[in-house]
């Protein structure tokens, strides 16, 4: 029924998973780029805990087509295994050694502790949430509220799902492990997602706001990229997401032009500061020539974090 409600809900074709990786079967999935799953997944070891996963995966294995060291022996490429956004990772995975660690630069920068429209903390608005992973460590770190905005439907639809798990794991919380339950039930409440364009839809709802209700205390973004010159892999979730959002294929005048408006609504919505995640080597959101310069960045061996003060 999930399967059947979710195909008509984004417009996908709804095709068994067997004739999908099945060689031999009739239906041409040439025409595809990616399949959506719905994969077992188990919040605890009772029974009635035991939920799906909405995951993705790539169809013709465009992730392993990467260089690497030429080999005398022909391997086979082996199938990407299927990607979900998962707001409980493992505490040995790389974000959940990012949540469990010292302070991240992310958050160094953003300061999601202190707010003026919430007492617990800062309400974030994330208008490029991608995956959700910095919106998480925002939350992790003592934000009041994250509201993730994602444009593309079936990023939604994995957020979205992501969230629904983790509902159900603050409704679980006496049939897990002891040391999975610190914070879960706090990020249940604290995480939102909101499908469409981010910008579009806070430069609407600030030009309907008539006082303070309703404003941000930090505005973030992260956008896209652009296309990397070097041959170093990126990472798979990275990889899935270029390939959905087709972020690799905007004019350069266009791209500039979108991060300029973005930039713009953000610095009219946040009452506190405007966070733009960039390559440490990048110029600043805008071009090297716009007027409008952060305050101050925090730098990492990588990435960079302008900020833009607005106290």
């Amino acid at each position: 029924m999930e399967s059947i409600e979710l195909a008509s809900k984004l417009s996908l074709d709804l095709v068994p998973k067997e004739m999908i990786f099945d060689s031999r079967a009739s239906v041409d999935s040439s025409r595809w780029g990616y399949s959506l799953l719905l994969e077992p997944f188990c919040i605890s070891n009772v029974d009635e805990n035991k939920t799906y996963a909405l995951s993705i995966q790539p169809l013709h294995n465009e992730l392993s087509k990467q260089k690497r060291r030429p080999s005398k022996q022909k391997r086979k490429a082996s199938p990407v295994k299927p990607f979900f956004v998962d707001f409980s990772p493992p505490l040995g995975s790389r974000l959940g050694k990012r949540l469990s660690g010292g302070e991240d630069l992310l958050v160094k920068a953003a300061g999601p502790r202190k707010g003026v429209f919430a007492e617990e903390g800062a309400i974030v608005y994330d208008l490029t949430a991608g995956f959700g992973q910095d919106a998480l460590l925002l939350a992790n770190a003592g934000a009041a509220k994250v509201v993730m905005f994602e444009r593309n439907p079936i990023v939604g639809a994995l957020l979205q799902d992501a969230l629904r798990r983790l509902g159900s794991l603050a409704n679980s919380l006496d049939d897990i492990d002891g040391s999975m339950q610190q914070g879960v039930s706090l990020l249940s409440d604290q995480l939102f997602v909101e499908i469409g364009d981010g910008q579009q839809m806070l430069a609407e709802r600030f030009s309907h706001l008539v006082n303070e209700h309703g404003r941000c205390d930090i505005v973030y973004l992260d956008p896209m990229f652009p296309t990397r010159t070097k041959s170093a892999a990126v990472k798979k979730n990275m990889q899935i997401l270029h390939g959905l959002l087709e972020s690799q294929t905007i004019d350069g005048s266009a791209r500039q032009q979108e991060e300029c408006t973005m930039l713009e609504t953000a610095l009219q919505a946040a009452s506190n500061r405007v966070v733009v995640k960039r390559p440490v080597g990048a110029p600043v959101l805008g071009g090297p020539d716009t007027a409008t310069k952060p305050s101050y960045q925090i730098k990492g061996s990588v990435n960079r974090w302008d900020v833009y003060s607005l106290l």
